[in-house]
Formats: C-alpha cells, sequence, structure tokens
C-alpha cells in the first residue's frame, strides 16, 4: 500500500504545494491579528504565502488508491516531523489534538464533522506511506493547546469513523474557508479569503456530478479511485452549517463531499463500545445512610422475582451478636427502582425509609444491614454496611399535645422510634395538654359523597386524602355511612393534619402534637391542678405508651415496616360522647348558641340507621 515515500504530502505525489495546502489553512481557530505563520496564520491571510498564487492544477501522476473498508482501524498513529518520530493513541491523543488544534472554535456538530474528516486524511497516510507529519502540510498535532471535553467527546462519539465513496478512502480535504458567510446558504464568496477558492458545495450532488476540490489530483470521472477527491470541507461553512441551519455532522459532510459520500466505521479495540457492566457480584448494596434517609436494594439471583427482606440492627457495638444488643428494624425490599430495571432485569427490588426520628439528636449513629436470601440461611451483611449518619433533631410544630393510648398505638401502627420525636420535661410541658385521642377510630361517610371524617371527640375532622389517611394509619380502618342529617349535627372540627407528629419524654407516654379537637368557636382545653387530662383515658398521665424509645419498644406496632393498624374498626358513637358539652367536662367547643337537644336524640339512633363499608 506504500506507494508514496514524500512524507510533506498527505494525497498526491509531485504535487507539490497544493498537497501541503491541503490543510495549511486548516486553522479557523486562528486570529486574524497575529503574525503570519503557517501553523497560526489566519485564514483570510493565508494566500499571502510565498506560492500560494502559484499552485497547479493537479499532479503529473495518479495517486495511489486505499481500497475500502479498511480491514482494521489505526489505533496508533505514527507522528514523523523535525525532531520528533513517535507513535501516539489515536483516538484519545492524536485526533483530539487535531481537531483542537484545526477547529477548536466549532460547536459539537461541527467538531464531529472535523473529526471523521481528520481521521480520514491520517488513515490514509497510514495506509500509504506509515506515518504523518505534525504541520499545515499534512495536519497540526501540536498548537500549544490541550483538548478540551467537549471536542474529546465529539471524536468519542465518531471513534472509528473515516470517509469512503466507490470502495475507496477517501482523502478529506478541509480548510478554513470564508468567515464571512451568512445563512441559510452558507457559502462564501469573499475574494480575499485565500482558501475559499478550494471549497466545493456538493449538497445533492451524486456520482460524477460531485467537484472536485483543486487541491487534489483532479480525476477523469471514468478514472480507477475517483472516490478519492471528492471535495473539499470549509470550517467557517460548517460552523454556519450547525449554528445557523441546524444540520448535524453528517448533513455537514454531504454539504461538502456530496449526498452519496459514506461514513464507514472501522473496527479495532481503540473503537469498540465499552463493554457492559458484569452482573453484580453481590445480591444487593446498602447505599445511604443519611439525614434524607436510609436506602438500598436486594434480590435473589436464584429467584429474581422474589421479595426480600432487609433487617436494619441500630447502635449495637458490633456486628452480631451485638453487645450491647441494637434496635432491630426490618425493611421490605419491594420499591420500584428504574435503575435496577435495567441491572438486574427486574426492578422492584429497592428499600427505602427516613431515618428514625429517636435518633435525630444531633449524635452518630451507626446501622448494620443483614438479609436472608431463604429461610434457614445465616444472615449476612448487605454490602456498604455498616454505614453511620448524625442528624438534627426536626423542628417542633405548634399545636397541643394529645396523649396517645397503647390501644390506638397498635391500631394505627405507630412506633415510636421511627416516629417519635424525643424532647425534653421542659418542652413537653411547653405544649398545652388537650384530650387524648379516642382509642378506636371513627371513620365516617354519606352515601353520594366521597368525603371521610374522622370524629374526634365533639367534632368531626376532615381527611383531605387517602395520603393523609394511609399517614395516619387510617387506611385499614372501616368507613361508616351516616345519613347526612346525622353527622351534620356534629360541629366540624380542624382538619386533620396531613402526618402526625408525634413526641416522646424518654420511655414516657406517647403524644402527638395536633390541632385541638374543637369548632371554630373558642377552645380552651380543660385540666385540673396537676396539668393532667380529666377525660377517662389513663393516656393522659404520661404512661400511656409505655415504650421505650432507646430500645424502639413503643406503644403498638410491630417491627416490621409497611403495616397498618389492625384494630379500630369504627363502631357506635363512644358511651361518653357529648359529656361536656356544656363545659363541665372534656372539651367546652361546642359552638355557643346552638341547640343541640334534638340532635344527641337523633345520635341516639344511629344504631338503627348506620350501614358498614370499606372504602379504599
Amino acid at each position: 500500500m506504500s506507494m508514496m515515500r514524500d512524507k510533506r504530502f498527505a494525497l498526491l505525489r509531485g504535487v507539490g504545494i497544493a498537497a501541503s495546502l491541503s490543510v495549511a489553512f486548516g486553522s479557523a481557530s486562528a486570529r486574524a491579528d497575529e503574525p503570519l505563520n503557517l501553523r497560526t496564520a489566519p485564514l483570510a491571510a493565508a494566500a499571502q504565502w510565498p506560492g500560494a498564487g502559484a499552485l497547479p492544477k493537479q499532479g503529473p501522476s495518479q495517486p495511489a488508491s486505499v481500497v475500502a473498508p479498511l480491514p482494521a482501524a489505526h489505533c496508533e498513529i505514527h507522528l514523523v516531523d523535525v525532531g520528533v518520530d513517535e507513535w501516539l493513541d489515536a483516538e484519545n491523543d492524536y485526533i483530539p489534538h487535531v481537531v483542537q488544534c484545526e477547529n477548536g472554535g466549532a460547536n459539537f456538530e461541527a467538531l464531529k464533522a472535523q473529526a471523521i474528516a481528520a481521521r480520514s486524511v491520517v488513515y490514509y497516510a497510514m495506509e500509504t506511506s506509515g506515518k504523518i507529519c505534525d504541520s499545515q502540510g499534512c495536519q497540526v498535532y501540536s498548537c500549544g493547546n490541550n483538548p478540551t471535553q467537549l471536542q474529546r467527546d465529539a471524536v468519542a462519539a465518531t471513534a472509528g469513523q473515516y470517509l469512503s465513496y466507490s470502495d475507496t478512502l477517501t482523502y478529506a480535504f478541509y480548510v478554513a474557508g470564508d468567515s464571512s458567510l451568512q445563512p441559510p446558504g452558507c457559502v462564501g464568496d469573499d475574494a480575499d479569503a485565500g482558501t475559499q477558492k478550494f471549497v466545493t458545495y456538493n449538497e445533492g450532488k451524486t456520482g460524477v456530478n460531485v467537484e472536485q476540490t483543486t487541491l487534489g489530483f483532479i480525476h477523469d470521472p471514468g478514472d480507477f479511485g475517483y472516490g478519492q477527491n471528492r471535495g473539499c470541507m470549509s470550517q467557517w461553512g460548517a460552523r454556519c452549517l450547525e449554528n445557523d441551519v441546524g444540520y448535524d455532522h453528517l448533513d455537514i459532510l454531504k454539504f461538502f463531499y456530496g449526498d452519496d459520500i459514506q461514513v464507514l466505521q472501522a473496527e479495532g479495540p481503540c473503537v469498540e463500545p465499552e463493554p457492559e457492566p458484569p452482573p453484580p457480584v453481590t445480591p444487593g448494596t446498602f447505599e445511604v445512610a443519611d439525614c434524607e434517609g436510609l436506602s438500598g436494594w436486594i434480590h435473589d439471583p436464584d429467584a429474581p422475582e422474589a421479595t426480600i427482606s432487609v433487617e436494619l440492627a441500630f447502635d449495637g457495638a458490633d456486628e452480631a451478636p451485638f453487645d450491647p444488643p441494637a434496635v432491630l428494624r426490618t425493611l421490605i425490599a419491594d420499591q420500584f427502582r428504574e435503575d435496577l430495571c435495567d441491572m438486574l432485569g427486574v426492578c422492584e427490588h429497592g428499600f427505602a425509609r427516613e431515618v428514625p426520628r429517636s435518633l435525630r439528636d444531633s449524635l452518630e449513629h451507626s446501622v448494620y444491614a443483614r438479609y436472608q436470601l431463604k429461610p434457614g440461611d445465616d444472615p449476612e451483611a448487605l454490602e456498604g454496611a455498616p454505614l453511620s449518619f448524625l442528624c438534627a433533631r426536626l423542628p417542633l410544630p405548634e399545636g397541643v399535645r394529645r396523649p396517645v393510648s397503647n390501644e390506638l398505638s397498635a391500631a394505627l401502627g405507630f412506633d415510636p422510634f421511627w416516629q417519635a420525636t424525643v424532647v425534653t420535661a421542659a418542652e413537653l410541658e411547653a405544649y398545652e395538654l388537650a384530650d387524648a385521642l379516642p382509642d378506636a377510630p371513627l371513620l365516617v361517610t354519606t352515601d353520594g359523597d366521597d368525603a371521610i371524617w374522622m370524629i374526634d371527640g365533639p367534632v368531626r375532622r376532615l381527611i383531605a386524602d387517602e395520603a393523609t389517611r394511609a399517614a395516619w394509619g387510617l387506611d385499614e380502618v372501616v368507613v361508616e355511612i351516616w345519613p347526612q342529617a346525622s353527622l351534620e349535627v356534629i360541629d366540624e372540627g380542624p382538619a386533620l393534619r396531613p402526618e402526625p407528629f408525634l413526641i416522646q419524654l424518654g420511655g414516657g407516654g406517647l403524644h402527638v402534637i395536633d390541632d385541638a379537637p374543637c369548632a371554630p368557636a373558642d377552645c380552651e382545653p380543660s385540666v385540673d391542678d396537676t396539668g393532667a387530662s380529666t377525660g377517662d383515658s389513663d393516656a393522659g398521665t404520661g404512661d400511656a405508651s409505655g415504650g421505650d424509645a432507646s430500645t424502639g419498644d413503643g406503644g403498638g406496632g410491630d417491627d416490621t415496616d409497611g403495616g397498618g393498624g389492625t384494630g379500630g374498626q369504627g363502631g357506635a358513637l363512644p358511651s361518653d360522647y357529648g359529656v361536656g358539652l356544656d363545659g363541665a367536662d372534656g372539651c367546652a367547643c361546642m359552638s355557643q348558641g346552638s341547640d343541640h337537644s334534638g340532635a344527641l336524640g337523633l345520635l341516639g339512633l344511629l344504631g338503627l340507621l348506620r350501614l358498614r363499608r370499606r372504602r379504599g
């Protein structure tokens, strides 16, 4: 294949200046006010170079023809010039530097077109002479600037791609051309632009109609090897076509080299796509433990559809057996994660949960994660464990504190370890004490109305949406259907807050910060001199839950996340419903001036009128 020996000429033997100028005017990033120099000369002044006006139209002999497709990509380029003789990595070193030096100021699509053209030139040089020079007579590799990431991305996006026509490697001539182009044509007409006369415009042209550039050997249409000279690209024109017309790199190449120019893909280790990542060597990973939450994934490679549980162990001194004992909680890895779809082929194996509120205390806490793929297997540590977190306490909201009994905590699935913020005695006493939440939640609605209400003492409270209902653990509670008249006699109190905010004093009783369960009229919670509620529930004594925030043995709920309460199926109104409406007991907050004598009689008929149904 090596038919030429002159290292200065990339394409033509005996053409002299014509061949050396193939890229001599190809640095569109040069400044017009710099001193004239072959490496940095402004393109508009390139014709001032001695001898530039005496270019022969064609050389005395036909250049070498290189058959395409090539057998392999040239992954290493032999750069030979004055004082230089070295081999360079084609895709990571040589081509990116040429793109930077020759048309570095272009945008992405023009850079990709430049990369393909530069690769075509160096492939031709390597095929015919086994080397290429570092000058404007070949292509400029060293200009003092390093490639940017954008330029490297353009090279990577076209790795191994080169131009071909008629089973022949095309020498991709390019010059700067006219810098004063105007869209939409992007055709240069500046007579003072010394390299503009070499540019060809071949959009829509094919076959023998494609104009050849006078920089190369002008083939007779019937000559063998006509695929070598298919025109010349303008670098300013490439920028104009991308920036002002919206052409991509293929459109740009066809604009200058003809509609039938082909972009071929060379094969070789330097241009092959990166191999697919190997399948995970672990069945899962504990990825995150920070103030945003705890998360990871776990699956059984032998049973990809099976759902696996993860046991989290908080603040154990060492991995199992923990000494002192850790607080254990279990999460179900059944959450959808799109990234797992590609990695595992199945998607619903993620787990995530907020950091336990009882451990948001500005202290560092450790958390281990363990799993068992099959019953009877020994627990194994999840990759990534243990992790640690240090989180400040959540701000305490405004409101009143309402005791939560053990029965209600169990019914709603409250877990003080996950949900209760630990407070000081002073912070607890700073909240005004209101009546305890009812032990058995009563949810009601009426026929033809989607609104769901919770009966809370003397008032009904709107549950705004299903998210609120689920946050309070009420999504499994039966919703009773009442007559409209029965519901309307109960004053409307504040809507249920979007989620419960639980507080706890050490191992003392569990409270929820809430709005007072009152009608819009003034509401003053009735308390005795000791500050305890006068209601019948022992929840107001401070021992309602009997839980211990340090061990998670709070009032109600099991140690498995995701389970709602199973108790509290509604039923008749509490036996003491309405007691204290005159202000003698409970919350004296019924609307003043209202006549409720008929209402109380109507409520006594509810046992005959109510129907039950479950609403989900």
